[in-house]
């Protein structure tokens, strides 16, 4: 919108202009933070009977492996996938019972607009208490492992954004040492998580003064 006030022979223009300010109505930016490691991963008794060996080995992408045991030949299976809130595992299970393959690969777990069935605030995900947990099974043996529990993911989501949505990506494996090897291993390498929000954005009406003569 347009004012003119003429003063004299000089005409001054007030042209509104819109500007990213304090004070005005929101506007809505949709974002992404991630892929994010944690900085914490432990074995959780919360589930299962197999506990993992070196689960900081987790942590990176690097090809060094958080494992656990499995009965000769059987493999390892997806048993539980669920996301932390606070520190507590939650209820939702995304598992669908999928074969962890024998080359270590990302399997991918949630959308930009899943939130696992919780209700999200920045808060809720910038805590280091926000994580991930995952067991595996060994269905035709028997065996299941505990939850390997990675927190401490260090995110900075703005404060006052709207949660949408929570990407989960673990990099896991099968090993087997043979037919008649006692070795055998279910493995993850890696977790990264990537969450999806809408932040809001002030803005306000500020205006340009140009002068004519």
């Amino acid at each position: 919108m347009k004012k003119y006030l003429f003063i004299g022979a000089a005409v001054l223009v007030l042209i509104a202009s819109v500007s990213f300010l304090s004070g005005g109505p929101a506007i809505a930016e949709a974002a992404s933070q991630g892929a994010l490691y944690p900085g914490t991963a432990v074995n959780d008794t919360g589930t299962g009977s197999v506990a993992w060996t070196n689960p900081t080995n987790a942590l990176t992408d690097n090809g060094t492996n958080a494992t656990w045991g499995i009965d000769y030949h059987d493999g390892s299976y997806d048993k539980n996938i669920r996301i932390v809130k606070g520190g507590v595992i939650g209820a939702t299970n995304k598992s669908a019972g999928a074969y962890w393959p024998n080359t270590a690969a990302y399997a991918t777990f949630g959308t930009a607009s899943d939130k696992w069935g919780e209700t999200w605030t920045a808060t809720d995900i910038n805590d280091s208490t926000f994580g991930f947990a995952i067991s595996g099974e060994d269905p035709y043996g028997g065996g299941l492992s505990n939850y390997l529990k990675t927190t401490n993911f260090g995110f900075s989501i703005p404060a006052g954004a709207t949660i949408d949505g929570i990407i989960v990506e673990v990099k896991r494996s099968t090993f087997s040492d043979g037919p008649f090897g006692s070795a055998d291993q279910g493995r993850v390498d890696a977790v990264r998580i990537t969450v999806h929000y809408t932040a809001s954005s002030p803005a306000s009406i500020t205006s340009d003064v140009v002068f004519f003569e």
